[in-house]
């Protein structure tokens, strides 16, 4: 399979724990809130964790809407961040002949699959509290195999292989 194929299968897995209130482990090092529902409340998405219900979903008021769209300083976030990429795109093209966008994407699979991850481990430490040993490594096998075969892909993407 692709790598954006696993991306998608591990994306899944983290969104359908998440509506049943099982959720990414909480802060990164940069003190910015990297759980999957921290995640989803910046795009306006508001789901109740008792129910598992959707409560609301507001786009255009959301952080990342107002963050990146209608910014007080007068120039966007969003439009900072494109001609930064855009000029350093343009300096690496010239520096190196070519310009490799693998590189960009990185922080953004990474990000995935450090939140598929930790989906995990929260749902084998719930499979522990259950003392059945035969769920931990039901579980286990489930997540080993989509780790590994993303790990397949993605070296195989990175080297060139299956863009």
């Amino acid at each position: 399979m692709r790598v954006w194929s696993y991306l998608t299968i591990m994306m899944g897995v983290v969104l359908l724990f998440a509506f049943v209130g099982v959720d990414s482990p909480g802060e990164g090092s940069s003190g910015v809130n990297t759980t999957t529902s921290d995640a989803l409340n910046s795009i306006g998405l508001k789901i109740n964790a008792s129910n598992s219900k959707v409560e609301s979903f507001d786009l255009k008021n959301s952080k990342f809407y107002l963050d990146v769209f209608k910014d007080n300083v007068g120039i966007t976030a969003g439009g900072l961040l494109a001609g930064l990429l855009i000029g350093g795109a343009i300096i690496v093209g010239l520096y190196r002949g070519q310009f490799e966008w693998k590189i960009v994407v990185i922080s953004f699979i990474l990000w995935i699959v450090a939140s598929f991850i930790g989906v995990g481990a929260n749902i084998i430490q719930y499979a522990i509290a259950t003392g059945e040993d035969w769920l931990i490594a039901v579980i286990c096998t489930i997540y080993g195999t989509i780790l590994v075969g993303f790990l397949w892909s993605f070296i195989d993407w990175f080297a060139g292989g299956n863009d």
